[in-house]
């Protein structure tokens, strides 16, 4: 009875453990902890200081806009958060959109069905008045 207590009890850490690092595959900067309150998402550092609020209903990967930055989604509407989890640029546009045929890491943003670009600043560099925006016109756009 014990070496099955036993083995039952290594088969489970070991599925736990690949379940573990299975969600742990994020993109989240070291010592920082995604959590949830309320159904809203944010994040804690490992002392469990709140370093984002949990008010957001998604916090995407850090890295995939801009290096330092994450997509924060709110309400249905997306914007950006830094490394300290200060607020880049509220969450106020439709869409963000990023293609490495945008001048200067611009990202595309939709706000009022309307297209411009943001920096990754979260400056709008190009305000959203444009109701279309294609390859061959960003290509000739210059800062």
């Amino acid at each position: 009875m014990k070496k099955i207590y036993i083995v039952a009890l290594l088969t489970f850490t070991a599925i736990a453990g690949a379940q573990e690092s299975e969600a742990n595959t994020e993109n989240i900067p070291q010592g920082w902890i995604k959590v949830q309150k309320n159904g809203f998402t944010g994040f804690i550092d490992e002392t469990g200081q709140e370093i984002v609020p949990a008010v957001y209903d998604d916090v995407r990967d850090f890295g995939t806009y801009c290096p330092d930055t994450a997509v924060i989604v709110k309400d249905g509407f997306m914007g950006l958060i830094d490394l300290q989890g200060v607020i880049v640029s509220e969450p106020q546009y439709e869409t963000l959109i990023q293609s490495n045929k945008f001048p200067n890491g611009w990202i595309m943003i939709q706000k009022d069905s309307f297209y411009g670009f943001i920096d990754c600043n979260g400056q709008e560099t190009v305000k959203p008045v444009y109701e279309e925006i294609g390859a061959a016109i960003t290509n000739n756009i210059k800062q």
